[in-house]
């Protein structure tokens, strides 16, 4: 079976982008804000750096649920998990996404 996916808009990304990087808007904090994120569709969660925490009403983030995070690399930390309000591809939704210091910002497969 093909399946084929129609998109509103080309993009192009330039020879120096060896992946997918999506426009994410998160809400929760005293102001929504976007960022970038790379689409991992090897990913099992979403990660994004702890950094962006406090932009979203969490002091301490590492209240959430602990898992260990693994990078292709074999880099290994462990982020916390939060149900967080965001905006993907003009779709509101809550995701469970994991934070983690100095990580970069991932769109993994768990909540979409």
């Amino acid at each position: 079976m093909t399946i084929t996916l129609l998109f509103q808009q080309d993009y192009t990304y330039p020879p120096s982008h060896q992946f997918i990087l999506v426009p994410v808007r998160f809400y929760g904090g005293p102001a929504p804000f976007a960022i970038q994120a790379i689409l991992d569709t090897g990913a099992v969660i979403s990660v994004f750096d702890s950094a962006y925490t406090p932009q979203l009403g969490m002091p301490n983030y590492k209240n959430g649920i602990p898992t260990q995070l693994t990078l292709a690399s074999g880099s290994i930390a462990t982020g916390y998990i939060h149900n967080v309000r965001l905006e993907l591809w003009r779709q509101a939704l809550v995701a469970p996404i994991a934070f983690c210091p100095d990580w970069p910002n991932l769109i993994g497969m768990r909540g979409f």
